[in-house]
Order: structure tokens, then C-alpha cells, then sequence
């Protein structure tokens, strides 16, 4: 970006908006931090959850865990003081654990959709909990060191006035470089292969179904013979479409700021509008940490009634907590009377 003169009265919003964004997303960090936490206690408290493609989602959801304890509350911070309240320490150390975390989750959404591909084309599943571990744990390498690059010389983060977290100094080559690397890598790339792979699975979807309806009879739709018997086919089908939400979520949420960050590359605008815009879409790139846990309850019948069970119990220990504060108290007269009743039996 180049140097220019930017009062901060023109790159901040108002008092209400603040005020409107910080309450907004104080409540968005609440449910994700709860959902994806949830997710994560079923999966390793149930080992019937512990499969390959579950692991998966158990890692994005610690992703966006995470990215909701440490990311969005330093924007928030940045939000409300207006000002540098980190040093320079800090803030390379939580732009490198965004970049890590975005990183993660955008690889994981790859494995998890070629692997949904071998299914619906191939008919073979073949992620077991130790490849998907092994996947896990590859994907977490790399992200780790693309994410250091910075502080190894490649890049340099800093804070700028007016935006909400900190970022690349796009006033050196060097480091404007490693932010359109990232773009490509993160999300560029990634959202056209997400694409290409869906697009393929929707079309072989629908030709197969077509094939089950024509030459196949009901009661056999639901295990037949066209694919592996080993392999409930329509039950993947309706995981793919969950996971096909979750990644174009993530598409629309991410691919925004992606393009932000190509024309800022581009051009090197910087105004008080081009910095208002990129700080809602840093606010939009943070949605689907939120949605997710959304898509886990209505698709998900564990998580559901693992939801439904700690929203039972925090709602009978408050009625338990505001009963027990009521003093009850009893009419002396009735005591009286009760004691002094006498009692006539007859033969």
C-alpha cells in the first residue's frame, strides 16, 4: 500500500456501528466457541464418532475454535481502542496463527472432498481413522510452515491504522508477495478445485439416481447392487451435500477478501473506503466459523442431541438455583389446626 495521509475519524465507523459489531460478534464467538467445542468432546467421547471423515471435521472444528478464542477477539480489540494495543511481538504471533488456521482448514476441506469424490465416483472409502491422522498431521506441517515464512524474512506483519488485525506491509515487494502467495494457495486455487470436484460429484449424482429409478427396485434404492455393498451410498450422499454446504460456505465467505487482497496487490490503493471495505470483509471471512456449528446440528444427530442435552441441563439448573432462592413460608394457623384436629373412629 502506499503512504497516505488517512485521518482515523474517516477509517473507523461510527459509535453505533461499533457498538452494533462488537455485540454482534461477541454472540457469534459465543455459539461457535460452544459448537465447535461440543463437536470436538463428542467425536473423542464416543468412539462409535471416531471415524475417518468425523476426525475431519473434529479438525476444522478445533480450527474454528481457535480462530474464535485468539483471531476474533484481537480484532474486536482493535475495533473498540482504535488504536495499536499490541507490540510487535504479539502481532506477528496472531496474523502467523490466522494465516495457520486459514491454511488448515482450506486443506482440510480439500482432503475431505477428494475423499467424498473416490466415493460417489469410485465407490471406495478409504479414509480410516490412521490415514486420516496421518492426513491431519501432513496438512499440519505444511500449514505450520507456510504460516512461519514471515518471521523467517519472507514477509513482515504489521498494524496499520484503521483495519482490525494485523497484516503484510504492503508498502515492500517482498512482503506483497507472500500475501498474493497466500491468496493463491488459500483460496484461489482451492475454491476452483472445491468446484470442479462438486460440479463432478452433483453430475454423477444425479445420472446414477436416474439409472436407480429406471432399471432398479425400490426396496433395493437404499444398499444396491451398481455400487459397493460395503458401502451405504445414499448416506454418503446426504454427508456430501453437508460437506458441499460447508465448503461453498466457505467459498463465499473467503473469496471476497481474497479478491481484496489481489487488487490491493494490484493497484495498492489505500482510502478510507478501500480500508472500510476489506475490514467487513476480514468481519465476513470470520462467518463461517459460526455457520458451521449451525450445519453440524440440523445434519449431525449426535451433536444435536448432545446440544439439546446441555441446553436441558443449564435450563434445569437455573430453574433448580431460582426455586431454591424462594423462601416458602407457612401459615402458623394451619399447624395449629392440624395439631389440634381430632380424629372420631367408628366401629
Amino acid at each position: 500500500m502506499h503512504n497516505c495521509n488517512i485521518s482515523e475519524s474517516n477509517v473507523y465507523p461510527s459509535y453505533g456501528i461499533t457498538i452494533f459489531l462488537s455485540i454482534i460478534f461477541v454472540w457469534l464467538v459465543f455459539i461457535s466457541l460452544i459448537g465447535n467445542l461440543l463437536l470436538c468432546i463428542i467425536v473423542f467421547r464416543q468412539a462409535a464418532m471416531r471415524s475417518g471423515i468425523n476426525l475431519m471435521l473434529t479438525n476444522l472444528a478445533f480450527c474454528d475454535f481457535f480462530t474464535s478464542l485468539l483471531v476474533i477477539p484481537v480484532s474486536l480489540l482493535f475495533l473498540n481502542t482504535k488504536q495499536r494495543c499490541l507490540d510487535e511481538v504479539l502481532c506477528e504471533i496472531t496474523a502467523t496463527v490466522y494465516t495457520f488456521l486459514r491454511l488448515e482448514k482450506v486443506q482440510i476441506l480439500l482432503i475431505i472432498t477428494i475423499n467424498r469424490h473416490r466415493i460417489i465416483i469410485k465407490g471406495k472409502d478409504g479414509m480410516t481413522q490412521s490415514k486420516s491422522l496421518t492426513l491431519i498431521s501432513f496438512s499440519w506441517i505444511v500449514s505450520l510452515f507456510i504460516s512461519l515464512l514471515p518471521l523467517l524474512g519472507w514477509s513482515k506483519y504489521i498494524f496499520e491504522p484503521g483495519y482490525i488485525q494485523c497484516l503484510s506491509n504492503f508498502n515492500e515487494k517482498i512482503s506483497a508477495s507472500y500475501v498474493l502467495f497466500i491468496t493463491l494457495i488459500h483460496i484461489m486455487f482451492p475454491s476452483i478445485i472445491l468446484l470442479l470436484l462438486y460440479i463432478s460429484i452433483l453430475r454423477t449424482v444425479r445420472n446414477k439416481f436416474l439409472r436407480v429409478k429406471q432399471h432398479i427396485i425400490v426396496s433395493q434404492i437404499s444398499r444396491h447392487k451398481i455400487f459397493n455393498k460395503t458401502i451405504d451410498i445414499p448416506f454418503k450422499i446426504r454427508t456430501t451435500l453437508t460437506l458441499f454446504l460447508i465448503s461453498l460456505t466457505y467459498i463465499v465467505t473467503e473469496l471476497p477478501l481474497a479478491i481484496m487482497n489481489v487488487v490491493l496487490f494490484v493497484e495498492g490503493l489505500q482510502s478510507a473506503q478501500c480500508i472500510t471495505v476489506y475490514s467487513y470483509l476480514v468481519w465476513l471471512s470470520y462467518t463461517h466459523s459460526v455457520i458451521y456449528p449451525v450445519y453440524y446440528y440440523f445434519q449431525i444427530a449426535k451433536f444435536k442431541e448432545s446440544v439439546q442435552n446441555v441446553t436441558s441441563t443449564i435450563c434445569r439448573c437455573s430453574i433448580f438455583k431460582w426455586c431454591s432462592r424462594k423462601k416458602w413460608r407457612v401459615c402458623p394457623e394451619n399447624l395449629y389446626i392440624i395439631k389440634n384436629r381430632t380424629y372420631i373412629c367408628t366401629a
